[in-house]
């Protein structure tokens, strides 16, 4: 059952391939297969980087197949092997009778959050990339965790950050947190099992954090460009504080539910769980509040492991309130103060979701909210746990029904690409010289993946240290024509060029191709055309 409801899970997603962020991730890949690729490109040759593992994952994928099948298979792998451990975790909390209840009521909910957490952050997205395996390590890890298997989850934490540095440098503190809320019984020792793994991570990435750290001429600059100009759906959540109400809602519920298993003399693996929870939202909490006043604390992302809190909550509540529906006895646990806790919870948790449009997680908590009142006030509670799974198996299927004829509308491998762009991406992949640097617009952020040549600039992109900020954006200016880019909308800019603008650009990058959209090739009439189609025109950078 917890096999078959992962694989659904993760195919929920869909199959992709060459979108979003790997259309950055896999360009070391491609040029470990391939090291002629890119050697003019700026991005590919002399950025740092920051994710060497994933680079030669993605090299030996696509040495499997270079169409993109394997790479999204093993996404497809990695999330189902995720799933069956939150049904570990689930049955550690909740016990063997009670746990798979737990685990479909988790996963019902999974289905309709899509793991999304505020500030476009997410455990998984659609796309195997780094943070795929980051955080599937990390779910392993808070599963031993809560199992009291701490060298195994130092290990698994250690392994996870050596995927992805900044949830290195966010979940070592958490776990280190959750640590010391367990007691100072035997602290040192399990301080030591759970850290070593991470401190070799660490090492692992001093090159890159140093020079992170080195000292940059403008670099203040250079921070508010890589956050409130690119980037600002992450970085800048002064005008997104709303999206981080379901988190203080799941973080209320489970409070109330599972707070009172948790406390002294309670459940283990409950305790064992809250402690590592709360280490980690005392990261995520007082990293946003740091970040709402400070754009260089902002640069941490903290808010990065609210989606991981909150899967973990919606466990950990889910876990909570079928052991009390299903455990008469442990009511007695659950203070009048702890009720109201758990009310006020789902209250908010319910206005939240309906407020902001999306009514199916709140059909989701309640009709689970009513199924365990039902439950657990009616002759119900003597029947077998098996029915309450099926029963949330019954939810569960219900929900999970819309993602899963989504499939292939959601799958880049299953669709055709748009035929003008893949068009032009094969005339430069298969007709141009290797060596060959092209001149394209800077809103076409496939280009450089798909037709395999370097290019001078584009949105996508983007590094993250500072130096190589300032180059980035100085290059973004040049191609866009404006000095003062302040966002995506001056990308338009590039439409407008000219003769004289392009001449300049061919003298400063040496530039063999210029890409422009057919709309504007009336304006360079005077470059011979390479190629062209409906949608685009390469001309070539020199005049006959």
């Amino acid at each position: 059952m917890a096999l078959l409801v992962s694989a659904a899970f993760a195919a929920s997603f869909g199959f992709n391939f060459g979108v979003g962020n790997q259309v950055s991730y896999l360009l070391p890949s491609l040029r470990l297969l391939e090291p002629a690729l890119l050697s003019r490109d700026w991005f590919a040759t002399e950025t740092t980087l920051y994710h060497p593992l994933f680079a030669r994952l993605g090299a030996a994928l696509l040495g499997l197949d270079r169409h993109g099948l394997a790479v999204a298979l093993t996404f497809t792998l990695l999330v189902t092997l995720a799933g069956l451990v939150l049904c570990a975790l689930a049955r550690t909390l909740a016990g063997p009778r009670a746990g798979p209840a737990a685990f479909l009521l988790a996963m019902a909910i999974a289905f309709v959050t899509r793991t999304a957490g505020p500030a476009v952050t997410y455990v998984f997205d659609s796309t195997l990339q780094p943070s795929t395996l980051s955080s599937a390590f990390f779910l392993a890890a808070a599963a031993s965790f809560a199992s009291g298997r701490f060298a195994l989850s130092g290990a698994l934490l250690g392994l996870s950050g050596l995927w992805h540095l900044n949830l290195l440098v966010l979940s070592a503190p958490a776990f280190a947190l959750g640590q010391l809320l367990l007691g100072r019984r035997e602290l040192g020792r399990r301080l030591l099992l759970q850290l070593a793994p991470s401190l070799l991570a660490w090492l692992w990435f001093a090159p890159t954090l140093l020079g992170a750290l080195a000292p940059v001429a403008n670099a203040a600059f250079a921070r508010h460009v890589f956050m409130v100009i690119r980037a600002p759906h992450h970085f800048v959540i002064r005008d997104q504080l709303t999206a981080f109400l379901p988190l203080f809602g799941w973080q209320t519920l489970a409070l109330g539910l599972a707070g009172p298993l948790a406390r002294p003399g309670g459940l283990a693996p409950f305790s064992r769980l809250g402690a590592l929870i709360a280490g980690t939202l005392a990261v995520v909490w007082v990293g946003s509040l740091a970040g709402l006043a400070s754009e260089r604390a902002a640069n941490v992302f903290a808010w990065r492991l609210a989606p991981h809190a909150e899967l973990l909550l919606v466990l950990v509540a889910s876990a909570a309130a079928v052991r009390l529906v299903l455990e008469p006895e442990l009511l007695s646990r659950v203070t009048p103060g702890a009720r109201a806790t758990a009310a006020a919870g789902l209250a908010l948790l319910l206005s939240t979701y309906v407020a902001r449009g999306d009514a199916r997680p709140a059909a989701v908590l309640a009709c689970a909210a009513v199924l365990c009142f039902t439950w657990s006030s009616t002759r119900l509670r003597q029947a077998s746990p098996l029915l309450l799974t099926a029963l949330f198996g019954a939810l569960l299927a219900n929900f999970a029904v819309g993602p899963l004829t989504r499939i292939r509308s959601h799958s880049s491998l299953l669709n055709e690409r748009p035929p003008e762009l893949a068009g032009l991406e094969t005339w430069m992949r298969e007709r141009s010289p290797k060596q060959a640097l092209f001149l394209t617009p800077p809103d076409e952020e496939t280009l450089r993946f798909w037709g395999e040549r370097a290019i001078v600039v584009d949105w996508k992109g983007a590094p993250a240290l500072p130096h190589e900020v300032l180059e980035w954006y100085r290059r973004l200016g040049d191609v866009v024509g404006r000095r003062d880019v302040r966002g995506p909308d001056d990308l338009a800019g590039y439409a407008a060029l000219d003769a004289a603008r392009l001449e300049t650009l061919r003298a400063r990058y040496r530039v063999d191709f210029v890409v422009v959209r057919r709309a504007a090739a009336e304006r360079l009439r005077g470059y011979p055309r390479a190629f062209e189609n409906a949608g685009f025109v390469v001309l070539g950078a020199v005049r006959p």
